[in-house]
């Protein structure tokens, strides 16, 4: 710096702001470009909307449902080209049970990058809930094609041939599914209904039997196994599963329904056994 002021004096005045600016211009260039004012704009919007969407996420996970559909709406607001407001937002509404609301914010997310899989996942996951299983099935499809090694697409598709009566083929997707994580609890369960359903009691027996020892089944999974053993016309075993977690009451209420079950139509059946949410998002 001191041989550019000496130059200064030398030659006047005139040349030192020249000099300082050489200066600048050395320091921009080592430095990168300086963003632009839109540049910067739109980093501003995207932090905005990363912070709120932190938030939202620990809220919903909180269990708050309310207050988080209101934090994913408000950054959407903030930049609607972003998908990830738009699939918080669906999954959120999946798990309050609206599924048209669902259906539609993953329809948007899926417009702005249909090589996301979590809106293709949920946009699947809704139209089950919107008893269209016909639409849902090309869904997962694309998921499955966007990554074949996560399980959930293939969960999805098998509950999506099960409610379309398609059993077969349903078994052949949970099976592909678990090649990919042989003891997921999902998929298990599935495979275990859907052998169930094509009235393949035996096997639906030893898969669910298998499930509800695993360390992370859940009531849903003991009442499953003793929903087959109903199916297959032992009451007795179904009512003694069953009483492990139900009052008397319950497991008398269980067993008429298991009987009301029997008598439906294959489509009808599946549409109740199979009910409840398929695939869960990414966390």
């Amino acid at each position: 710096m001191g041989a550019l002021v000496r130059l200064g004096a030398r030659f006047g005045k005139p040349y030192l702001p020249l000099a300082m600016a050489a200066v600048v211009l050395v320091l921009a260039a080592c430095n990168g470009p300086v963003p632009t004012v839109e540049q910067r704009a739109a980093e501003d919007k995207s932090s905005r909307v990363e912070q709120i969407l932190r938030v939202a996420d620990v809220t919903a996970r909180s269990g708050d449902m309310a207050s988080a559909v209101s934090l994913y709406k408000r950054a959407h607001a903030i930049d609607p080209t972003a998908p990830k407001p738009l699939i918080g937002l669906g999954w959120t509404a999946s798990r309050i049970g609206q599924p048209a609301e669902a259906a539609e914010a993953f329809r948007q997310a899926i417009a702005l990058d249909p090589s996301n899989i979590e809106a293709r996942l949920g946009y699947g996951n809704a139209l089950l809930g919107l008893n269209r299983p016909d639409l849902a099935a090309p869904e997962f499809g694309n998921a499955i094609v966007i990554n074949k090694n996560d399980h959930r697409g293939y969960n999805g598709l098998g509950v999506a041939q099960d409610l379309m009566g398609n059993h077969e083929s349903a078994q052949q997707t949970y099976r592909k599914g678990l090649e990919i994580d042989p003891q997921n609890v999902p998929l298990r369960n599935n495979l275990g209904l859907s052998l169930a359903l094509s009235e393949d009691f035996n096997g639906a027996i030893r898969e669910l039997r298998d499930v509800v020892v695993a360390p992370e089944a859940t009531v849903r999974n003991r009442l499953n196994l003793a929903l087959v053993y109903g199916l297959s016309g032992d009451v007795i075993k179904a009512s003694e599963i069953a009483r492990k977690d139900l009052t008397a009451t319950q497991v008398r209420n269980n067993l008429l329904y298991y009987q009301k079950l029997r008598a439906l139509p294959d489509k009808a059946r599946s549409a109740a056994v199979l009910a409840g949410p398929v695939v869960q998002p990414e966390e």
